[in-house]
């Protein structure tokens, strides 16, 4: 275990029940040497509906690996989701690669491609994690393309620009960001790598770490949640170099020792959310719509007061509409859920839903938006949650599918 990615130590407490409510009113590869793996042949779900291909990111090796939870993977695998009953077909491998934990999914020229990083601390002999390149074939099965050095150690984030020109990377362990060009291949080139410095006051925050890099909804900046620094720093994404130039002013700053990890954004562009990791709480900033200065205006937990608070806080999304945040908590394994005063930005908990597994280390929407589906990594359970329309509480719907440390997915639509 490497102790640089938070104690896996945590008590691993399964709430009682499926709802907390505010209110109190009760319950409710390729890396280093290995080969592609023949992608199986998932059967589809039983019923018909719109069938998407769904992709998982594991961990196979290291940190996260235990006596306790050991890591039998081999790599990315590959179901399919019915959006019509939110059924998952029984994962197959599609490629064996090592600890490809988060993955972006790029449609180009009407073919698919896949990027994951490789969350490894030596690549080829040297000190740097990887980020690899897949062509999504017909069958849904992937091919390697190429793999190259992520320009820092320990890759966490992988996601694709709003141009498409480019894929952008925070290395945790190195404390950077990268620009890769998307060839018209699909091929990855290195563009550029931006190092961040300083530390924060939490034992975790020994040096900068980078976790989460994104384009906000407009395309017009890039924004990384550094975990070392308390920092939610903009940049400007050059279309012509890739080359990464801070903003001015270069970043927001979120209470000392929060630790920020993931952002999420309004579709207007008005306002900035994070997840702060180590105090598990949510901060909601500001933005300018001309400088993109970041002002935090609030602070807020993401468990209730009748919840475990011992944790660590995971992902953080926005629904399709705007009226709901969601964020995980890991330890309490719950999802939060906050009502979004779209006028104001500020948001509101109103409920902690469990995910009825331990660790839940991401979750995302599927495309219809009607479904949450969410992996608990040490529990090595893929679950799936109904939406309600109105209130957006999410429900357990008892789908569910078994993959070892299970970290990250990504729909191709």
């Amino acid at each position: 275990m490497n102790p640089k990615r938070g104690s896996l130590s945590v008590a691993l407490l399964t709430l009682g029940s499926t709802f907390s409510f505010a209110c109190g009113a009760g319950h409710v590869g390729g890396l280093d040497g290995n080969v592609g793996v023949a992608p199986g042949e998932a059967k589809q779900a039983p019923s018909k509906g719109p069938i998407y291909n769904v992709y998982f990111g594991t961990y196979t090796e290291g940190w996260s690996c235990s006596d306790a939870f050991p890591c039998t993977g081999a790599g990315i695998y590959r179901a399919t989701f019915n959006a019509n009953t939110g059924a998952l077909t029984e994962p197959v491998l599609a490629y064996a690669t090592r600890n490809p934990s988060y993955l972006a999914v790029h449609t180009k020229g009407g073919l698919n491609y896949l990027y994951a990083v490789n969350e490894v601390g030596n690549h080829g002999g040297k000190s740097t994690g990887a980020v690899s390149a897949f062509r999504i074939e017909s069958n849904g099965g992937l091919t390697l393309l190429n793999q190259v050095p992520s320009g820092g150690t320990d890759p966490a984030h992988v996601s694709v620009s709003r141009s498409g020109n480019y894929v952008l990377v925070a290395n945790y362990g190195g404390g950077n960001v990268a620009s890769f060009k998307i060839l018209s291949d699909g091929n990855l080139a290195p563009a550029d790598v931006e190092q961040h410095v300083g530390r924060g006051p939490h034992s975790r925050q020994e040096a900068p770490h980078a976790h989460f890099i994104a384009n906000d909804e407009q395309g017009e900046r890039v924004f990384v949640a550094d975990l070392g620094l308390d920092q939610v720093l903009v940049y400007e994404l050059d279309e012509t170099t890739g080359a990464l130039t801070p903003n001015n002013p270069p970043f927001g700053s979120v209470p000392p020792g929060s630790g920020p990890r993931h952002a999420t954004f309004d579709e207007q562009g008005e306002f900035v959310y994070t997840n702060n990791e180590l105090a598990q709480t949510v901060t909601v900033f500001d933005r300018d719509k001309t400088t993109h200065a970041l002002t935090l205006i609030q602070t807020v937990s993401s468990l209730l007061p009748s919840d475990p608070q011992e944790g660590q806080s995971s992902e953080i999304l926005m629904s399709k509409d705007g009226d709901h945040l969601y964020v995980g908590n890991r330890g309490p394994n719950s999802i939060g859920v906050f009502d979004v005063n779209k006028a104001t930005g500020m948001i509101n908990l109103k409920a902690t839903v469990s995910t009825g597994g331990h660790w839940p280390r991401d979750f995302k929407f599927d495309p219809s938006g009607k479904f949450i589906v969410l992996g608990n990594t040490l529990s090595g359970d893929v679950k799936v949650f109904a939406l309600d329309p109105d209130t957006g509480l999410p429900s357990a719907t008892g789908g569910q599918i078994a993959l070892n440390q299970v970290t990250n997915m990504a729909f191709v639509k």
